[in-house]
């Protein structure tokens, strides 16, 4: 009789939870835990912790809003979590968000579980970004010394896979430990290019990564284009201002959503640096992203756009 492959899953985002649903297949775990964290409490968080939880033997929401003082949204998170600190340790524990100081410190309270860890989206091949450049604010340390999160580098070591949907981009582990996920190239063939494409909007919390005058100009830029849909990121609190009707995501990740809305159409994409940009690579007919001139990011971004196949557009 097989031995049963046990882990602990720990969840920050829908993608994640997306991701982490093919690795528990890769890895062949048979039982699990899961342990979903969320500020956003979103649709598309509640649809995937329930799919997930469906297979857990145990699970947990975490839902913590927004505070004021994040240390307060860190401590809540970890007073919530604190049982499974003390519940024995399974043969795997399953993560991407290890720059979070409470999931990074639950992570290594079991030391002697095997470290599987898998994309936080583009933020894994982002090579300027905090999980390969641990520029950290004097805050942030303190965090990891008052929860006992291990700092990257020694968590890094203890990775013993980790699973990515972007192949030919530098991640966080050298090639030997990378094990590659298909994500939605197998949907490649579906479109019938003898309809116009349809064309959709990426959403993203903007308000976050860009200043007032970058979202203008975003703006004004895309009320030129003819745009079917907005697609609204989870966490996206303020969307843009281009009088577009939203998606129905059906709780589901973007990626998802925007498939099985287009049918068997073309699909064009347009929107500021996202994931979602990449994760379609194989599957749209065109990419747009448009990149900020002034943004310290842009090129960076704009780096793995070309590496991606992307129209890139500088405003």
């Amino acid at each position: 009789m097989a031995t049963e492959l046990t882990a602990l899953l720990l969840i920050r985002t829908p993608l994640q939870a997306w991701i982490a649903e093919r690795v528990l297949k890769a890895e062949g775990v048979t039982r699990y835990d899961l342990v979903y964290f969320t500020q956003n409490d979103s649709t598309e968080d509640k649809f995937y912790y329930q799919l997930l939880a469906a297979g857990a033997v145990r699970s947990q929401y975490c839902h913590v809003p927004l505070k004021r003082y994040d240390i307060l949204g860190h401590i809540d998170f970890f007073i919530q979590s604190r049982t499974w600190r003390r519940k024995p340790s399974p043969d795997l524990v399953m993560l991407a968000s290890y720059d979070s100081p409470v999931i990074n410190a639950l992570a290594s309270v079991h030391k002697f579980s095997r470290l599987v860890t898998f994309d936080d989206g583009t933020a894994n091949i982002f090579t300027d970004g905090l999980y390969h450049l641990d520029i950290v604010s004097r805050r942030m340390k303190l965090y990891r010394c008052f929860f006992r999160a291990t700092s990257p580098d020694i968590f890094k070591d203890r990775i013993s896979r980790h699973y990515t949907i972007y192949p030919g981009f530098i991640n966080i582990v050298e090639n030997a430990r990378l094990r590659y996920i298909n994500g939605w190239q197998h949907y490649a063939d579906r479109a019938d290019f003898s309809v116009d494409a349809k064309v959709y909007f990426i959403g993203q919390p903007y308000e976050e990564v860009l200043n007032p005058a970058q979202i203008g100009r975003l703006e004004e830029y895309l009320r030129t284009k003819v745009i079917h849909s907005y697609v609204r990121h989870p966490r996206e609190r303020s969307p843009i201002n281009i009088d577009l009707p939203f998606l129905d995501k059906q709780g589901r990740v973007a990626e998802d959503a925007i498939l099985a809305d287009a049918g068997d159409r073309p699909i064009h994409i347009i929107g500021w640096f996202s994931s979602v940009m990449l994760n379609l690579a194989a599957i749209a007919s065109k990419r747009t992203m448009i990149l900020l001139n002034d943004h310290p990011a842009s090129k960076m971004q704009a780096n793995l756009a070309l590496q991606s196949g992307c129209e890139i557009v500088f405003i």
